[in-house]
């Protein structure tokens, strides 16, 4: 389903959790698709993708399935054994790139593995056996097959993190010619109406041994397609010239083949599965702000998706959207991820666990997209989980983190920590107090540094500082940024210092370029406490946290 709203305003509901929230760091892949090398033991992959048959369709919708050959590329076997809970599942599912955008299109109930035709696609087979599919070998399923409807059963009896599905399987409610086969509307096929978009298949297996091993982050691989035109509507081949089958890599990462300037962050929940965020920052036209794209596909988390949240450093929050992919003959709710914008966050969600059960989460092997306007690029992504498990949320950070180089105390002094401690925030603290008896004095704290580019795509200072000896309104803080076109401080914000331990990001209007001096790229801060209601002789301090520049690029 799709949804696309112009600005949304509404209340973020605070869910508290006992799970903790784990933070992700990690460098975004700009250069490499997001893949797994093979391991020791059992590893079952997609080596080839080498049909595709098409059914039928409807007034709306098309029917296919694909082909797939799987290989074996691990240093033990996977057995392979019919009417069991010991042979693979195989989804199928198909994809769309079109003006900068990736969405799935449609997708399979998943055929279940009976038997073994060995062969070599992917290296020599060792022991050929019916039975199982030994190290080197190979075992094709064509597209006819794989769209059997006999064979095929429902994802939400799978837990892909474990391999683990009930058997015996449940079968269609019902045989025409589109069910349970991968179903696209045949819209979103039609060449007239979708003028230079590219086509992607994919396939993944999930198999119990695969799983245990370790080895299900390279399961899944996909092949470019090419719409067609047959009698009766369109149909999909592998074009001129013809495609080849990318090994171990899921969809999403044909969107970074497509568009370079797309960024791919693998995320990896503690005692789960692999979820794979997409991202693509491109200007509005005029340079009037900024529009991005992220997808999200979900591998093989059993705990699942239900959230996204992002942080901009800007209120500035216009047109989300969103596009899932229907489900078949499953009891799960299909109802759009709901957009809400609150100051300089939104997140789209659906509905929690606890309240239901079967709601729209993203599940494995299922890929959903959103987007939005803003007038800066995005700071930091939230995942919610879904089900239970040892974290609740994941998060990424986008921005760069930059720490201070060296201070000044211009008035003040220290009272305990060391200046490392504004670092980073880790409730370790620079603590800093007035000079002398005279507790009504200031304390000023200058920051320098210097940062990659003279002019930044995005530029704030992030401030975790607390104020001890009364309360608020006691002590005013503010924040100056050097002006290098004015050789002067600039304030760019000014309010009570805090009495509890928050971080605070100060984001400057304009163009933050004038706060970065030319060819040295050195940036300055200056942060004044100053009493306002306190008697002469009170003992008030400031404990920093932490205080960086955020710099994007």
């Amino acid at each position: 389903m799709i949804i696309s709203r112009s600005i949304v305003i509404g209340h973020l509901v605070a869910i508290t959790c006992l799970w903790a929230v784990w933070e992700y760091r990690i460098s975004s892949s700009t250069k490499n698709p997001i893949g797994s090398a093979p391991l020791a033991g059992p590893d079952v992959i997609v080596g080839d993708i080498p049909n595709i048959t098409r059914w039928g369709t409807d007034p709306d919708e098309t029917a296919f399935s694909i082909g797939t050959t799987s290989c074996n590329i691990g240093t033990a076997r996977l057995d392979w054994i019919q009417n069991s809970t010991i042979h693979p599942v195989i989804s199928q599912n198909l994809y769309r790139v079109k003006n900068g955008r990736i969405e799935q299109l449609g997708m399979s109930w998943l055929k279940h593995g009976f038997s073994v035709a060995a062969g070599s696609l992917c290296g020599t087979c060792t022991d050929p056996n019916s039975a199982y599919l030994a190290v080197g070998c190979s075992d094709p399923y064509g597209s006819s097959l794989n769209g059997s409807q006999g064979g095929l059963g429902p994802r939400s009896q799978v837990n892909a993190t474990t391999g683990v599905f009930s058997w015996p399987k449940a079968s269609l409610p019902s045989t025409g010619t589109l069910d349970g086969r991968l179903r696209v509307f045949t819209s979103d096929l039609d060449p007239a109406q979708n003028t230079g978009a590219k086509y992607f298949a994919e396939s993944q297996y999930v198999h119990p041994q695969d799983a245990a091993n370790g080895s299900g982050n390279n399961n899944a691989s996909y092949r470019e397609v090419a719409v067609t035109t047959v009698t009766g509507g369109f149909g999909l081949g592998f074009g001129t010239p013809t495609s080849t089958t990318v090994r171990q890599q899921p969809a999403i990462n044909a969107w970074k083949a497509v568009h370079a300037d797309v960024k791919l962050f693998a995320v990896d929940v503690p005692g789960d599965g692999r979820i794979i965020v997409g991202m693509r920052t491109t200007p509005l036209p005029g340079n009037t702000g900024y529009h991005t794209e992220f997808a999200i596909e979900n591998l093989n988390s059993h705990q699942s998706v239900r959230s996204l949240g992002v942080k901009y450093g800007s209120s500035t929050i216009s047109n989300p959207g969103f596009r899932d992919v229907d489900y078949q003959f499953e009891a799960y709710s299909g109802t759009n991820w709901t957009p809400t914008i609150v100051g300089s966050d939104i997140e789209w969600s659906t509905a929690t666990f606890a309240t239901n059960q079967n709601a729209n989460a993203l599940r494995w092997n299922t890929l959903y997209s959103f987007w939005c306007d803003s007038e800066l690029p995005p700071r930091k992504l939230t995942l919610g989980m879904f089900r239970p498990g040892t974290v609740a949320a994941m998060n990424i950070d986008l921005i760069q983190a930059v720490a201070p180089e060296s201070f000044t105390l211009t008035q003040g002094a220290t009272v305990s920590g060391q200046f490392a401690n504004v670092f980073l925030s880790d409730n370790s603290y620079f603590e800093l107090g007035p000079n002398g008896l005279t507790r009504n004095k200031n304390i000023e704290l200058n920051l320098t540094t210097h940062v990659a580019t003279e002019t930044p795509t995005d530029f704030a200072l992030r401030l975790e500082a607390t104020f001890l000896g009364g309360t608020v309104g006691n002590v005013s803080q503010k924040i100056e940024l050097f002006n290098y076109d004015t050789g002067l401080f600039e304030v760019v914000d000014m309010r009570s210092a805090g009495i509890t331990d928050q971080p605070l990001e100060i984001t400057p209007t304009g163009d933050s370029s004038r706060f970065v001096q030319n060819v040295t790229k050195l940036v300055e801060a200056r942060i004044v406490w100053s009493p306002v209601d306190l008697a002469r002789t009170s003992i008030w301090s400031i404990k920093v946290d932490e205080a960086v520049w955020l710099i994007g690029q």
